[in-house]
This record gives C-alpha cells, sequence and structure tokens, in this order.
C-alpha cells in the first residue's frame, strides 16, 4: 500500500510538471471546485507548512479510502473542520487538474473490454442521462421559484448557473454565472461554495445507494490472469502521458482526448489489475482533496440561502431522475452513473462506475458526461431566458 501511495504521489508530480506551468491557475476553472483554486492561486502563495499539512492529510485519507473512497472524503472533510488540515492548498487543486483525470486514464488502462456491450449500454445510460439533465433544469427552476423571496432576482442567476454545473460541471457554471451578471455578484463566491460541499453530499449518497441497491458487479480486482501481469509503473507512466498530452486543449476537450489516448495506450500494458488498483488509489486521493474543501465552515461562510439553493436545485435533479427511473427502460446502475455524470462529469462517473465494479459502464460514463460538457451552457442559459 506504502509503495503504491508513493507511486501515486511520483505520477501526480510528474503529471503536474507535465502541464503547462506558466499558465496560472485562474484559468483552469474547468471542474467542480474551480471556485477555490482561483481563490487559492490568485493570493500569495501560502507557507510551505500548509502545503506539507495537505499532502500528508491527503495521504491519510487516501489510504483510509482504499476500499471505500466516501471514507477518504469523510476523514478529509473532519481533519480540515478541526483546522488540521489548511482549507486552501495547491495539493487540492491538483486534485482537480491531475489526480481525477488520471483517475480515469488508468481506469480505461485497466479496464476488462471482454463481454461487454458498450452500444446498448450507451443508450440506456443516455436516455438516463437525457432524464438527469431535463431534471437538473427542472430542479433548478423550482429552486429559483421556491427562494425568489429570500434572493430576489438573484435567484434566477443563481439557479441558472446551478442548472448549467448540475448538466455539464463547473466550466459551464462560472460561464453562465457571467453572462447573466453574478460575476461581480457576492452571491457567486457563495453559490460556488455551496456547489462544491452539497456535491461533496450527493456523491457520498450515490456511493451508498449503488451499494445498497445496486446490481453486484463481477470483482474484478480478485481476478488473476495474463492480462494483469506487469509492472505498475508502465500504465501509471501511460496515464501521465495521456493527462499530458490532453493539458493544451479546452477543458471541454480533455476529458474526451484523455479518453481516446488511454484506449490507444491499452496495447502496451497487461497491467490491468495494477491499473485498476492505482485508479483507486487516485478516486480516493480525489475524494480526499474534495473533502479538504468540504468543512463544515465552508457551509456556514457560504450562507444558507446559497446552500438551501443549491439543496434544492439537487434535490429536485434526483427526485426527477428516480421518478424517470420507475418508468424507464434502464435500471438503477445505469441511473446512478448518468446522474453522476451529470453533477459531477464524466472523469468523477467513470471513476464511480468502477468503483462500483460495473466496468461496463465506464465507456457511458464518459460519452454522456462529456455531453454534458457541451450542452451543459446553452441549457443553463435557455432556464435564464425563460425565466427572466
Amino acid at each position: 500500500m506504502r509503495s503504491a501511495l508513493v507511486q501515486l504521489t511520483a505520477v501526480a508530480a510528474c503529471s503536474h510538471a507535465l502541464l503547462a506551468p506558466q499558465q496560472s491557475l485562474c484559468r483552469t476553472a474547468g471542474a467542480k471546485g474551480a471556485s477555490s483554486l482561483r481563490r487559492t492561486s490568485c493570493r500569495k502563495a501560502a507557507p510551505y507548512s500548509n502545503e506539507l499539512r495537505a499532502l500528508a492529510g491527503v495521504a491519510a485519507a487516501a489510504k483510509l479510502g482504499t476500499r471505500e473512497p466516501c471514507a477518504a472524503l469523510a476523514a478529509a472533510a473532519a481533519l480540515a473542520s478541526i483546522r488540521v488540515l489548511p482549507r486552501e492548498s495547491i495539493i487540492y487543486a491538483w486534485g482537480w487538474t491531475v489526480i481525477l483525470p488520471l483517475s480515469l486514464a488508468l481506469t480505461l488502462l485497466g479496464r476488462e473490454a471482454s463481454g461487454t456491450k458498450d452500444g446498448a449500454t450507451i443508450q440506456r445510460v443516455g436516455a438516463a442521462f437525457a432524464a438527469g439533465a431535463v431534471s437538473s433544469v427542472a430542479g433548478a427552476f423550482a429552486a429559483a421559484k421556491l427562494l425568489r423571496g429570500t434572493l430576489g432576482a438573484a435567484a434566477d442567476r443563481g439557479a441558472a448557473a446551478l442548472a448549467a454545473s448540475y448538466v455539464g460541471g463547473s466550466a459551464n457554471f462560472f460561464v453562465v454565472a457571467e453572462a447573466v451578471g453574478l460575476k461581480n455578484n457576492g452571491l457567486l463566491a457563495a453559490l460556488a461554495t455551496a456547489d462544491v460541499v452539497v456535491m461533496a453530499a450527493y456523491i457520498v449518497l450515490l456511493q451508498f445507494l449503488a451499494k445498497r441497491y445496486g446490481a453486484p458487479g463481477r470483482d474484478v480486482s480478485t481476478t488473476v490472469s495474463e492480462q494483469d501481469s506487469g509492472s505498475p509503473l508502465v500504465p501509471a507512466m501511460l496515464g501521465a502521458c495521456c493527462v499530458a498530452a490532453a493539458a493544451p486543449l479546452r477543458p471541454s476537450l480533455r476529458t474526451a482526448a484523455i479518453s481516446a489516448y488511454a484506449v490507444a495506450c491499452r496495447r502496451f500494458t497487461k497491467a490491468r489489475g495494477a491499473a485498476r488498483s492505482l485508479a483507486g488509489w487516485c478516486l480516493a486521493a480525489f475524494y480526499a482533496c474534495l473533502g479538504a474543501c468540504s468543512p463544515v465552515s465552508a457551509i456556514a461562510k457560504a450562507g444558507a440561502p446559497a446552500v438551501a439553493l443549491a439543496v434544492a436545485a439537487l434535490m429536485g435533479h434526483a427526485l426527477l431522475l428516480a421518478a424517470c427511473t420507475l418508468k424507464g427502460k434502464w435500471g438503477i446502475d445505469e441511473a446512478l452513473v448518468a446522474s453522476n455524470a451529470c453533477v459531477g462529469g464524466p472523469a468523477t462517473a467513470a471513476a464511480f462506475a468502477s468503483a462500483t465494479r460495473r466496468e461496463d459502464l465506464v465507456v457511458p460514463a464518459v460519452v454522456w458526461g462529456t455531453v454534458g460538457y457541451a450542452c451543459g451552457t446553452g441549457l443553463g442559459m435557455a432556464l435564464y431566458n425563460v425565466m427572466s
């Protein structure tokens, strides 16, 4: 376990070094938690002691979350709440810009392709994703109506930004927020913080539902074959190269590029089991970064109206998608992956599918999560035009 953690840290550092270092993190607002990255990068660098504390805390939380990623999230949030971990750190930025994309690449490198039927599965997840996208827009609309008395006209602007976020990620959140006039509004920072905290709680809920009600998947981690032979260093370096090669692209294209590169690189390694193990470590480390950004103090900082707007919008998404699932032609697992693709994006959805042992849902998660990136801004602006 310790050697795997050392390899993960080394690969993350290598990937971060390969990314364009001259670019400011202020320009990398393409994933959840981007507001935290903006605040971290636009201030003076924190003392190195904070970065070491963050690295040690994330590593310790990731070790706890090897088997259950949500344990890493809870542990990091608890450590941040009692101020053992710093509230902001460049290490948390690595979670979004390096570790999560690396998890996607390693998941695809370690994916068992035999016996899967991607075509039919993509259609079922696509139907669930469409229902989830519509549910996100409807939930945001209802949330704006409920909180208009408290937030006034800003409720419509905030709901439009949240609708875009819950269809295509925070890249769409900030684009819509700027377009509707939230750029210089104090509600923007509060909503961005609430968005991260609520999403973290929602991911925990999805993990619980998958474990409690999802269909049991095949435990590929215990399968020993010639396909699992080889050093973990090879898939680790291939994953790092995939992330680095996609770094110069626009945020909306990076996930698709990383996926294409990883699928093309599968021929260069047979260490499927090692790749899956490293992907699990990456997912646990990402959840730890997410938890560190979501302490109890963050809820108070965001303010009750902003948190209520985000919670109401996401509850609308979840309830409407659940109702559609009862009548739809897709199962619970497809609905959970589609919901994760809407709220968290393709990388988190693919990691979620792999963590729940549904290897057949990894590719659909990437496909429809990428579609969400493409259409999230349009749906958010359409909602704002209807409400205004």
